[in-house]
């Protein structure tokens, strides 16, 4: 089977070509498959007597058990795509559809498969036809006017950055403005393309349209019809091997605009500028670099999908497909299997899914928004948040118009707005699911005294059970009480009460946390701190505590029963690890200052802190306090060997597990507990592995 893609700029006559040519085939005894793909379908209405067939998409949609090839003239197989109904969907996406039906159904006994093919729009699925799966040769019809050519040099633009082979067979004149003949001349002559055919103006296909046939059928006597066998030759050649097919060379601007002024193209073949593979990409949620070789990941709907479904009961209805839903959940039960609830069993899972298709991209998508929207409130949510994901922000769909559309009486539906910036974080629709939240906020209510609100997004830390409880009776020690947490589970009543609050605390100075500051806090004060790890990060919380509720007391009590418990169990430890020594492995940005002041009040001498080149460069990096310790930097795991038979240590600590392959004694850097638990948790595990034998424990082939 041979395939022919006919493009050309809109309105330029395409359709009546391909017909004619569809004809002319047949009726040398080929058979033919003539495919439209224009939403408009009417392709294949001059092989049908005038009337339009049902598309390719009413039967994926309305009619799934009807077959959308139909015959036509002389036998001709027909089918056309069809579109979405306008404004709802995308017809791209029913054109690979399309093609894909193609392929499979395509019956054995087809000669030659005709694509005509919508305007010159070369871009997603109206690209399929010149692609060099879906196509052997395309042919360009072109008039004499500049615009025509215009749009025939941006489809040779798209075929050689879709199809760079010989694949052009050539140009077809669809004359209408004669004395202009030497524009299309000089076009062929840049391009290199040949001129198949020529078609003159002729009253007989007009005669034919308002009949609905081909001018070869009704006129095979008449000029026009001698000037359509012509190119139907010309493709029957083509598909027996007969003919030259030439590479797409589009010319460049400049060069349209000599043919445009009349003037002989300039010779440079495409002025379009080269570029460079490279993947350096800015993650705008989280202020981070990607560098070099390495795909940013990247999502429109994961911030959004992760911070709104730790809004217990509040419902995120995902509109995208299943796989997108399938992924959030999976992240979703993850956490849970690893920082179970209060009550020791698994967090439930408030994430649910319109299950978008590719029948629902170009058919529309309000009847499965309503279904599953209708599902949610059936199981008794009162709020339900709408976020998109890639595939309605491609085909536009109007969330905030069905939000509104779906709200009751007793039931808010909220739609998260897409980013400005089209997958441009692993968190999107981040900072747009802050505002909706934000929006949940009552702003009438009054302060209540000494009661703190906790902000920090997706902390693993902070979820932890022993953890929350242990800031809890930081914060009761200094005579402060907990109005309301913004981290892995919340609810609506907690989020309501916000600005109720006497004070505000933010857990850590990422990009992430400080727009949920000011997002939700919409200018309150807040006191940025970080976890409170080690014996550091407890004096530095008692004494931002004491000064932000202006008692100098606050919190004394914990922080002496803190260094009690704390010191006298390092005194124990430097029994067995006074005197050793430890070098750090691990990437730049890491802060891990409370282990180096653990390993330090151990009695370890941290020798060295290697670094390798890591992929991103992070701007929330803070510098270390530990400034006197020498650094490495660009330290790949084969010379790492070297930097340890320099240095000597007795122990390796660091977040690449591959360092184990050197035979030498190594631990991680996580507790995954705060305070004094997780330092004396950690110098435990630093104690217990220096107490490995070496040539027993870590050898090399283990």
């Amino acid at each position: 089977m041979y395939r022919i893609s006919v493009y050309g700029k809109g309105g330029i006559g395409k359709s009546t070509i391909s017909a004619n040519i569809s004809y002319g085939i047949s009726s040398k005894g080929l058979k033919v498959l003539h495919v439209g793909c224009d939403p408009k379908h009417d392709s294949t209405r001059l092989l049908t007597g005038g009337v339009n067939q049902i598309t390719f998409m009413d039967c994926l949609t309305d009619q799934k058990d009807t077959d959308p090839v139909e015959s036509g003239s002389n036998g001709i197989s027909c089918v056309e795509c069809g579109g979405a109904f306008p404004g709802i969907g995308c017809a791209g996406k029913g054109m690979i559809r399309l093609f894909d039906y193609l392929d499979e159904h395509t019956p054995d006994d087809v000669d030659i498969r005709i694509h005509d093919v919508l305007g010159d729009v070369v871009c997603g699925g109206f690209s399929v036809p010149m692609r060099k799966e879906n196509t052997d040769a395309v042919i360009l019809v072109v008039s004499e006017e500049f615009m025509s050519l215009y749009a025939a040099n941006n489809i040779l633009r798209g075929i050689k950055n879709l199809n760079d082979t010989p694949c052009i067979l050539g140009l077809i004149v669809n004359s209408r403005a004669p004395e202009l003949s030497a524009n299309v001349r000089e076009f062929s002559i840049a391009t290199g393309l040949e001129i198949i055919g020529s078609i003159s103006k002729d009253a007989v296909f007009s005669k034919a349209e308002i009949i609905g046939n081909t001018v070869l059928e009704l006129f095979p006597e008449s000029e026009s019809a001698s000037e359509l066998n012509e190119i139907v030759e010309a493709v029957i050649n083509a598909s027996e091997g007969y003919a030259e097919l030439k590479s797409p060379q589009p010319i460049s601007e400049e060069a349209m605009r000599d043919i445009a002024s009349g003037k002989p193209a300039r010779k440079e073949i495409s002025s379009e500028k080269e570029t460079v593979c490279n993947f350096d990409a800015y993650d705008c949620e989280r202020g981070i670099t990607y560098k070099g070789n390495y795909v940013m990941p990247s999502c429109t709907s994961h911030g959004a999908v992760e911070l709104l479904q730790g809004i217990s009961d509040a419902a995120v209805v995902l509109h995208g497909p299943r796989n997108c839903a399938y992924l959030m959940e999976y992240a979703n039960r993850r956490r849970s299997l690893k920082l179970p609830s209060v009550e020791g069993k698994l967090n439930s899972c408030n994430i649910f899914c319109t299950e978008m298709n590719d029948d629902l991209t170009f058919s529309g998508d309000l009847e499965c928004l309503n279904s599953t929207v209708d599902k949610v409130i059936s199981q008794g949510y009162k709020t339900v948040f709408l976020v998109p994901t890639c595939t309605p922000v491609e085909i536009g769909a109007d969330l905030e118009r069905a939000a509104k559309r779906l709200c009751r009486d007793d039931v808010q539906v909220i739609a998260v707005p897409e980013d400005d910036v089209f997958l441009g974080s692993k968190f999107g629709c981040y900072t747009g699911a802050l505002k909706c939240m934000a929006s949940l906020i009552d702003q009438d209510k009054e302060v209540i005294p000494n009661t703190v609100n906790i902000l920090c997004y997706s902390s693993p830390m902070l979820s932890r059970l022993e953890n929350i409880r242990e800031i809890y009776r930081m914060l009761e020690s200094s005579g402060l009480n907990v109005n309301t947490v913004i981290n892995e589970k919340t609810s609506l009543d907690s989020i309501k009460k916000l600005h109720t609050a006497e004070y505000n605390i933010q857990i850590g100075d990422s990009q992430l946390n400080n727009k949920m500051s000011e997002i939700l806090l919409q200018g309150k004060d807040c006191r940025m701190l970080k976890m409170p790890n080690g014996m550091h990060g407890i004096r530095t919380w008692i004494d931002a505590l004491s000064k932000m509720t202006g008692r100098p007391d606050a919190g004394k009590d914990y922080l002496l029963c803190a260094e009690d418990r704390y010191y006298g169990f390092m005194e124990k430890m430097k029994e067995n690890t006074e005197g050793l020594s430890a070098m750090l492995y691990l990437m730049p940005e890491h802060d891990v200052d409370w282990q180096i002041d653990t390993l330090l009040d151990m009695g370890i001498d941290v020798k060295r802190i290697a670094h390798w080149k890591g992929t991103t460069s992070d701007k929330n990096f803070k510098r270390s306090r530990h400034e006197n310790i020498q650094h490495n930097y660009d330290v790949s795991l084969c010379s790492l060997k070297d930097l340890i038979d320099e240095i000597k240590p007795d122990l390796i600590i660091t977040s690449d597990s591959r360092v184990g392959r050197l035979g030498i004694r190594w631990i991680g850097f996580n507790t995954g507990y705060t305070g004094v638990s997780g330092a004396l948790r950690w110098a435990r595990r630093v104690r217990n592995s220096l107490k490995i034998p070496m040539n027993d424990g870590w050898r090399i082939d283990l």
